[in-house]
């Protein structure tokens, strides 16, 4: 079973047992009755089912299970990893790309035929993602748009891009 962390438990949120977990996966969506994983790493978890829908948001996204209902019933999980199967994530997220997946890729530009780099980080912004690309000359944030991201390849971890005009010019030199 490959678990993929949706988030972490900070708090509870109001009476009814909802809780509050952050470091979520953006735009993941999971329905209800969709079974999840809690604990404090993916080899001890308990399994349970979420009584709502479940999206991922920056920030604070909200968590209802099954069965909990109260306040007091949903301390229990404060600090404790949410994990969800990776194929039921995709089941329901067609062709959703996991930050593991594109941290470490090789960055090509199309247009010069040439490496630029390595995606080092990612940075989760309300309008798209921006994908830090380690450089010989500092660091590229790149958005994570169509009009930047032309092929992808996760087997091979390739990405082929288009640099936009003006790009270079944000690079945060070493």
């Amino acid at each position: 079973m490959s678990l993929i962390k949706l988030g972490t438990i900070v708090n509870t949120k109001g009476i009814n047992g909802e809780m509050a977990i952050i470091n979520t996966h953006k735009d993941i969506f999971m329905p209800s009755n969709s079974a999840v994983f809690i604990g404090y790493s993916e080899v001890f978890t308990e399994k349970y089912f979420l009584a709502e829908d479940f999206v991922g948001q920056i920030g604070r996204s909200i968590l209802v299970l099954k069965g909990i209902e109260t306040k007091e019933n949903a301390l229990q999980f404060k600090e404790k990893g949410v994990f969800a199967e990776k194929k039921e994530i995709l089941k329901h997220n067609d062709n959703y790309i996991f930050k593991e997946e594109i941290l470490n890729c090789d960055v090509f530009d199309i247009d010069k035929n040439a490496n630029i780099g390595k995606i080092v980080d990612i940075w989760e912004m309300p309008a798209n993602n921006v994908w830090l690309v380690r450089t010989e000359n500092g660091d590229l944030p790149l958005p994570a748009i169509d009009d930047v991201i032309k092929e992808f390849d996760i087997e091979n971890k390739i990405i082929k891009i288009k640099m936009l005009s003006g790009l270079e010019e944000i690079m945060i030199k070493k």
